[in-house]
């Protein structure tokens, strides 16, 4: 139906299929302007749009570089260019002769004139279509340069949001200790050992954010942001040891890193490939306390329960976006 209805509007259609290229040769045997193609990128030269309208992963892995070189563009005509300025002339010329109106004198009295000119026409039409294939070519190559960083920079996003989930559980637990724990001068290189990120870890994101899509960037962004903030605090709890928190303050500290990894463990099929891109929100049964905890059924974490379901509370059911992680 959808390929009928498209021979209404197209002079000609270039079919792929993945499974299905041998019945619609069959289907369409008649038809002299659809050709059916066993290769998807086969099927892409000499056309001027694309259409997917099925959902095979090898369609949801395509290489957009390539499809973009093979798609039509006006510039493909650019290389005739400079022919038929010349061409153009001469035809001019010639007409003007055979003609034998007035101005055939003045032209052939000024031959070498008309053929500078049109020499120069033909080389400045060359130089406009080399400048602008380069500049294509290019734009091609710094998309290529960005695609392949953010290529490598997922194919280390696994490690490097494992790290981080190991930093968000400890900081939970650590949160949670009482204030005995932290008069303990011995417990600050624990503590900070426990939550401190690589260097590469960051680094890792912070490529993924540079190339990555506007969605997955700004969750990339807000995992970040959270990390610092859940550090921050804990830091400067470490360097006071004289400042005294209350129960309610270690629940708090410990749902802000709760939310850092939920925020974590919502990337992670983004990270392994399953996704193009990751989710726009989090569903709201997903933002929840770790159950593991040692201190769990403790007042201390009980309190921290509340604080997340006090947060889901704001979201009134709905799913939460990145807006909503916002300090």
């Amino acid at each position: 139906k959808l390929i009928e209805n498209l021979l209404k509007s197209f002079h000609k259609l270039h079919i792929y299929d993945p499974k299905a290229s041998t019945q619609l040769s069959e289907a369409f045997k008649d038809h002299l302007n659809v050709k059916i193609f066993k290769d998807s990128y086969e099927a892409l030269k000499d056309t001027d749009a694309l259409i997917i309208a099925t959902e095979w992963n090898e369609f949801k892995s395509a290489n957009l570089f390539e499809i973009k070189k093979l798609l039509g563009r006006w510039t493909r005509h650019l290389p005739n260019f400079p022919m038929g300025v010349f061409c153009g002339g001469f035809a001019a010329f010639a007409l003007c002769a055979l003609l034998d109106v007035g101005v055939t004198n003045i032209l052939f009295l000024q031959t070498n004139y008309v053929f500078s000119a049109l020499l120069g026409m033909f080389a400045a039409g060359i130089a406009l279509v080399g400048t602008l294939n380069s500049i294509t070519n290019q734009r091609d190559i710094e998309q290529q340069r960005r695609q392949g960083e953010l290529r490598s920079a997922r194919a280390v996003l696994p490690l490097a949001l494992t790290q981080m989930v190991r930093a968000g559980r400890a900081g939970i637990e650590y949160a949670l200790e009482d204030e005995a724990f932290y008069r303990d001068p011995l417990n600050k290189a624990v503590v900070l050992d426990a939550v401190t990120l690589n260097d590469s870890v960051l680094t890792t994101l912070r490529d993924c954010i540079r190339h990555g899509d506007p969605v997955s960037s700004e969750w990339l962004a807000q995992m970040i942001r959270w990390y610092q903030i859940c550090y921050a605090r804990h830091d400067g709890k470490l360097a006071d040891r004289d400042l005294l928190m209350s129960e309610r303050n270690h629940a708090s500290q410990a749902m802000d890193w709760a939310l850092f990894l939920v925020i974590v463990e919502h990337a992670f099929d983004y990270a392994r490939g399953n996704r193009d891109s990751i989710p726009a929100a989090i569903p709201n049964g997903n933002i929840r306390m770790p159950i593991d905890s040692k201190f769990l059924g403790q007042a201390v974490h009980r309190i921290a329960l509340q604080y997340m379901a006090g947060f889901r509370d704001d979201l009134n059911g709905a799913d939460a976006t990145s807006g909503d992680f916002l300090t």
